[in-house]
């Protein structure tokens, strides 16, 4: 059964900018470039980047 972090969702509805940070559960993302809209899950210990 999956818990409240399984479920864990980030939405940058402005962008995101080069060194900003994501952190879900202890699993850190890092940004090198700049991004448009984005969303971001968690799935399988690894952050996932989708746009939104």
């Amino acid at each position: 059964m999956g818990g409240v972090v399984d479920k864990a969702k980030i939405i940058a509805e402005r962008g995101v900018y080069t060194g900003a940070e994501i952190k879900i559960d202890n699993v850190l993302w890092r940004a090198h470039e700049n991004r448009n809209k984005s969303v971001f899950t968690l799935q399988r210990r690894e952050i996932v980047v989708g746009t939104r």
